[in-house]
């Protein structure tokens, strides 16, 4: 997967959006002979305010995940408040799956619904900061030893670079002391060793 942008988020949820009101839409003018149907269209419309409401706080939610601390605080916060439109639009669902069906012990959930909620929220949120400590403390872990490995290099860089130097500075004093040796000798000698 590619990194995720602003502008790719942006996209991807507002199109999906308009998806979904496009098709809704395209539901409301569409005239069904069945019951079933009908409750089915007038429930997604009697929902599309918790619909919209939690599209838009999972998007704000997914949006600061990709910023750098202390950027990405609130993210989990979208996330956890998201996830509690999420859960009440889940036991809509059911609840209307109850009245289509005539069935009663669908609406026993109504007991576990705040439950339910407050439970998946404090999920959510400890879920969130943990991951935001966990890649904290990866990307600290990573520049330290990319610390570690320049001072390496740029020790290895002085060392060899010295170590250079003295070679060159010893072939210069030996090249030196030859040629003031060579300079310093009597003509006669130097005359037998070309010979």
């Amino acid at each position: 997967m590619g990194k995720k942008t602003i502008l790719s988020i942006t996209l991807s949820s507002l199109i999906g959006l308009v998806l979904f009101l496009l098709i809704l839409g395209i539901l409301n003018f569409i005239k069904f002979d069945s019951l079933v149907n009908l409750q089915i269209v007038a429930f997604l419309n009697q929902s599309l305010g918790i619909i919209i409401t939690l599209s838009i706080l999972f998007y704000l939610g997914e949006l600061f995940s990709i910023f750098i601390f202390p950027l990405n605080i609130p993210y989990p916060l979208f996330n956890a408040l998201g996830s509690i439109y999420l859960v009440e639009f889940i036991f809509q669902i059911i609840y209307m799956i109850g009245q289509v069906s005539n069935i009663g012990t669908f609406f026993k959930f109504q007991l576990l619904e705040h439950i339910v909620i407050v439970i998946v929220f404090v999920i959510v949120i400890i879920v969130g900061y943990i991951k935001i400590i966990i890649n904290l403390c990866s990307k600290e872990k990573i520049e330290k030893k990319k610390k570690k490995v320049k001072k390496k290099s740029i020790t290895k860089k002085e060392d060899i670079e010295w170590e250079e130097i003295g070679n060159m500075f010893k072939m210069a004093a030996y090249n030196l002391a030859t040629t003031l040796k060579d300079a310093l000798e009597p003509k006669k000698n130097r005359r037998k060793k070309k010979k």
